[in-house]
């Protein structure tokens, strides 16, 4: 009769006992001397296994629907059209079960020498544990309809010596073909991360097409190993600070408080200073629209340039000129202007 002999790290033994049941249990272990799990694979079931940063599509801070010339769209995921003959929304009806959001390439032209891509880049510090190693890409797709341009997707994926160094939609990479349908399909592609590499990205590419063609996604994971698990899901409010570390957007609603600072002594410029959500990835660049210098009293002067501000990757010291004079030295505040419009975005990204 043979046996099972369990190794604890201490010594002794255990027993296995069988649980209550009206018939017999069976536990199926490897044959030979093989490991049944590493202590990573134990540890990896806590979560945390998904290398993709907003693979449910969870997150649009910029908003849920662009024209894709060459723009981040849905948080962290880049999207390009050749021609500027696309569009990327966000999907929330007819989605695969345990998703909320998807992502929608559609071609507004026909063009035969065309193509759309849709890719995002991970960061060192997110993947050097898996350099080396074989690693899962799985994702849900769905066609628009039967043409080739909606059918016919490559998944490709780059890599780079230099850490952090761009990837996407950039230099040679390793493709595989996908063949999706007019239904949701889980669909996986595995490959192994270079043992140099120090930048990498993922991508969905479309060649040519017709007006109307294009693809949905969801659900996208990156993994280690050759197999894919179901997909993690992760809270709203971990997705979201993750994307924060690569862009960071304020305002949304009239007077909406961004920074406090005071009118310079050249009463046609204001100094701020502001914390950031969370550290950023790098220092970012500001970009900004409908923000007012004001005191929400006498004072509100619309805000014309950022120039001579500094950013740092916890926070910011804005310099910002504005048409109208205030009072040297009053206080005042950087706020959005009585619209919905107005914001302040700070970007990282890769």
């Amino acid at each position: 009769m043979s046996s099972v002999k369990l190794k604890l790290p201490l010594g002794g033994s255990k027993t296995i006992s069988a649980p209550d049941s009206a018939s017999d249990e069976t536990i199926t272990l490897p044959a030979g001397n093989q490991t049944v799990a590493t202590q990573s694979q134990v540890n990896g079931l806590g979560g945390r296994k998904n290398l993709i940063i907003n693979g449910g599509f969870d997150v649009w801070q910029r908003g849920t629907s662009f024209t894709a010339t060459s723009v981040y769209s849905a948080d962290r995921w880049k999207a390009q059209f050749g021609g500027n003959q696309g569009t990327v929304a966000q999907e929330t009806t007819s989605l695969p079960s345990g998703s909320r959001y998807g992502l929608k390439m559609t071609a507004t032209a026909t063009d035969a020498s065309g193509w759309s891509q849709m890719g995002q880049q991970i960061e060192y510090k997110n993947f050097y544990q898996a350099v080396g190693q074989t690693v899962t890409i799985s994702f849900y797709g769905k066609a628009h309809n039967t043409n080739s341009g909606s059918t016919n997707i490559t998944v490709r994926t780059r890599t780079n010596t230099t850490e952090d160094t761009s990837t996407i939609f950039s230099g040679a990479g390793t493709t595989t073909a996908v063949t999706l349908t007019t239904s949701w399909v889980k669909y996986t592609v595995t490959r192994t991360i270079p043992s140099d590499s120090k930048a990498w990205s993922i991508e969905f590419v479309m060649g040519a097409f017709t007006n109307g063609d294009g693809y949905t996604i969801s659900q996208v994971q990156l993994e280690l190993g050759s197999v894919a698990t179901d997909f993690e899901h992760r809270s709203y409010g971990e997705e979201l600070a993750l994307c924060q570390r690569y862009y960071q957007r304020y305002g949304g609603s009239p007077y909406v408080g961004i920074a406090s600072g005071s009118v310079f002594n050249v009463t046609t410029k204001s100094t701020f200073f502001m914390s950031f959500t969370t550290t950023m990835r790098a220092s970012p660049s500001a970009t900004f629209a409908d923000l007012i210098s004001t005191d929400r009293a006498t004072f509100d002067a619309v805000i014309t340039t950022l120039s001579g501000s500094t950013t740092g990757t916890t926070g910011a010291y804005f310099y910002c000129g504005h048409a109208a004079a205030g009072s040297a030295w009053h206080p005042s505040g950087l706020a959005v202007k009585s619209t919905t419009s107005g914001y302040l975005a700070l970007d990282a990204e890769l």
